[in-house]
């Protein structure tokens, strides 16, 4: 039984959820895993990685791209209104069912994504030239010129 259990907790802990007996290869019931750890927080981990999985596969799942969220809706029907809001106590992200990005009003996802990238790109352009101004005086203020700036970032 402590060699059982002991497999138990090294799948969980990699995080496999179709568990199978080491022994006949049958899949264990959660209900058996259960009775057989008799550790309360493992198995919370299990079921959590169980829930998890589900929701990866469910195709109107949308996960909140808020930082340090990670809660998922189910949005059903919204391809024609795409957009969501977070329903996680204190987050209320807005955000968008097709791009699954932060909501991007009078907008659409391909324009939002160009300007995320064309965002993404001048805030390392601006990182990069400011380390090389630092270090050359004015060549960093020449890098800037030579960039268009957005004034929305």
């Amino acid at each position: 039984m402590d060699c059982l259990r002991q497999y138990l907790r090294i799948e969980i802990s990699e995080s496999r959820v179709n568990i199978s007996c080491p022994e006949c290869s049958e899949r264990f019931n959660p209900h058996d895993i259960r009775m057989i750890l008799g550790d309360r927080a493992l198995m919370g981990k299990y079921e959590e990685f169980m829930l998890r999985r589900w929701l990866v596969a469910d195709p109107d799942c949308r996960w909140c791209p808020a930082p340090d969220c990670g809660f998922a809706v189910i949005a059903f029907g919204c391809a024609s209104c795409p957009k969501i809001t977070c329903g996680r106590e204190g987050c209320g992200t807005e955000f968008c069912y097709h791009c699954k990005q932060l909501w991007h009003p009078n907008q659409t996802c391909d324009a939002a994504r160009q300007q995320r990238a064309q965002s993404l790109r001048l805030r390392t352009v601006r990182s990069s030239s400011l380390s090389y101004s630092q270090e050359s005086g004015a060549a960093g203020e020449l890098l800037f010129s030579l960039y268009p700036v957005l004034t929305h970032c």
